[in-house]
C-alpha cells in the first residue's frame, strides 16, 4: 500500500495538566500512529488558542500538529483511535500537499 504525507491537527482539552497532555500525546497518539505503520516526520506544539466556536462548552483548546507518513487504508482507524482518547476535543487529518524529504 502506498504511503502519503498527512497533516494531523489535534485539539485537546485546555484544562488538562502539562503531564496529562504529554502522556496523551506521547503514550496514546504517537503510539497509535506508530502501531498502524505510520512514521512521524515533524511535530509542533501550537499551545492554547481560542476556538472559533465552543466545543463541549470550552472556548479554548490546546492545539498539537503532527506531519506523518501514513498508509491510506489506516487513516480511518487512526482517526477513530485518536478521537476516542479522553481529553481530545477534535481531530483533523488532511492529505498534505507538500512532502518532507529526509
Amino acid at each position: 500500500m502506498k504511503t502519503n504525507c498527512y497533516d494531523i491537527v489535534i485539539i485537546l482539552n485546555p484544562e488538562l495538566t502539562e503531564n496529562s497532555l504529554k502522556d496523551i500525546i506521547s503514550n496514546k497518539i504517537k503510539k497509535t500512529i506508530s502501531s498502524m505503520g505510520g512514521e512521524i516526520l515533524t511535530e509542533d506544539n501550537w499551545g492554547i488558542r481560542k476556538l472559533s466556536h465552543p466545543i463541549n462548552k470550552k472556548k479554548d483548546g490546546f492545539y498539537y500538529f503532527i506531519k506523518a507518513k501514513l498508509k491510506a487504508d489506516s487513516i480511518k482507524d487512526i482517526n477513530y483511535n485518536i478521537r476516542i482518547t479522553e481529553g481530545v476535543l477534535r481531530v483533523s487529518i488532511l492529505k498534505s500537499a507538500v512532502e518532507i524529504v529526509k
